[in-house]
């Protein structure tokens, strides 16, 4: 069963350039008011850049009550901690459809921390299996998980295709790219994240690499027009669900574009390989890694 969402992948939104446009301008103060809550003056034109992203880019359908959602994964409007600012940047919600009664969310924050006349900042994902939380009912929370800071790491979307990896375990994949800026283009990596409930835990199984691109000038033409030197492949593989199972997972297949597929076995904590990713990662940088575990 491929369970794949092939498509091509798109370098950076608007939303994506946010630090480009943290200026100091004035907010109203944060719904908080304990005083560590306060914005910081450093910090409030990047939190009105987070909070209109917020409003106007996240997804949620129809029905669900997104200000309910939002402060069961995140309940404070800002916390201030340590020289650091986290608020909302975007949810996503999706109906479960291959698991009828439930829904899953995704939050994204973004923490910033003043550096040496720049802005850093990084985004940490809340995630939520839940029933209800539609036409006046509560949301009933029943797994949460949450993946750990990253510096440059955002969110794209929720990838709730049928991941049957046992008979009682469903996984759900979170995707997730990195992107860089470079001279006459850029570049980009694509993640898929697979989780499966633990009791009353989300468990991340599977970290893998799905895309990776960039484009740069590499010099120039006799008539003066930049030569852009292109590597990877602007497509996403595919995975699928193989019938075999190792340790009471099913097999998992990672088919890229260039290169033979690949298969993924359970080693009893997570999905690994044995032989070599079919996804080059031709950006290489030490934070594309921080991601894919690969083995």
């Amino acid at each position: 069963m491929n369970v794949g969402c092939p498509r091509k992948a798109k370098v950076s939104s608007i939303r994506r350039t946010l630090w480009l446009v943290c200026v100091a301008t004035t907010v109203a103060p944060a719904v908080s008011t304990r005083a560590e809550d306060q914005a910081p003056a450093w910090a409030t034109g990047c939190i009105s850049v987070a909070r209109e992203s917020f409003t106007k880019e996240s997804r949620v359908p129809e029905g669900y009550d997104r200000s309910e959602i939002q402060k069961l994964l995140f309940p404070e409007a800002m916390v201030v901690r340590d020289g650091r600012v986290e608020v909302p940047w975007l949810l996503f919600v999706k109906p479960w459809r291959a698991s009828p009664g439930l829904s899953v969310a995704v939050l994204e924050t973004v923490t910033y921390e003043k550096g040496q006349g720049r802005f850093d900042y990084a985004t940490t994902l809340y995630l939520a299996v839940f029933a209800g939380g539609t036409s006046g009912a509560k949301a009933d929370i029943r797994a949460r998980g949450q993946v750990d800071s990253v510096p440059e790491r955002y969110l794209r979307e929720l990838d709730l295709a049928p991941y049957r990896l046992a008979r009682d375990k469903l996984a759900f994949g979170v995707r997730t790219f990195m992107n860089w800026p470079l001279v006459g283009g850029g570049g980009q990596n694509e993640y898929l994240l697979l989780f499966v409930q633990d009791g009353q835990a989300l468990k991340k199984v599977w970290a893998t690499l799905m895309g990776s691109w960039r484009m740069s000038n590499d010099g120039y033409n006799d008539d003066g027009s930049s030569n852009k030197a292109e590597e990877g492949h602007e497509g996403t593989a595919v995975v699928s669900v193989l019938k075999t199972a190792t340790g009471g997972f099913r097999d998992l297949r990672k088919s890229g574009w260039s290169k033979r597929p690949v298969v993924y076995r359970w080693n009893g904590e997570r999905y690994v390989a044995k032989d070599r990713d079919p996804v080059e990662n031709v950006n290489g940088w030490p934070e594309a890694e921080v991601e894919a575990e690969v083995e």
